[in-house]
């Protein structure tokens, strides 16, 4: 039995530490357990989270009903979400002071920095932008 909740717990933890979002049906089907047991291991997840001197420092763990499920948030945002990407990117593309492969690192960089979720949507919108990217400098030179 205590393997089994270690198993669950794990699971848990380690889709809100990847940045995904934890439903409640996902983890009861997956696990067969009931609600009841799901709440208390989101209490057990929460209470070692937030603990003073925990490990996963300035993160909590919420319920966020835009998304349906619970998440883990910092308590002081550090990622940067869509739009501060997106506006980022545009200053960048639009500067015409870089050539495209120095853009692209750029803008890859700044993906590593954004929240997970909203990853997917930047890299359509910006591939757009950077595949109609036309710029006079081939290469370069310093």
């Amino acid at each position: 039995m205590e393997r089994f909740k270690a198993d669950a717990l794990l699971y848990i933890y380690n889709r809100l530490f990847e940045g995904k979002v934890v439903k409640k049906n996902d983890v009861v089907d997956k696990f067969n357990i009931n609600e009841r047991t799901f709440y208390r291991y989101i209490k057990d997840i929460k209470d070692f989270v937030e603990k003073p001197n925990s490990v996963v420092i300035g993160e909590r763990v919420i319920s966020d009903r835009e998304k349906g499920g619970y998440v883990l948030k910092e308590k002081h945002e550090k990622n940067l979400n869509e739009k501060e990407v997106l506006a980022m990117s545009k200053v960048l593309l639009e500067s015409r002071g870089f050539v495209k492969t120095e853009i692209k690192g750029m803008i890859d960089k700044l993906l590593e920095n954004c929240i997970s979720e909203d990853k997917d949507n930047i890299k359509r919108i910006i591939g757009n932008e950077l595949v109609n990217m036309i710029h006079h400098n081939i290469e370069r030179s310093f």
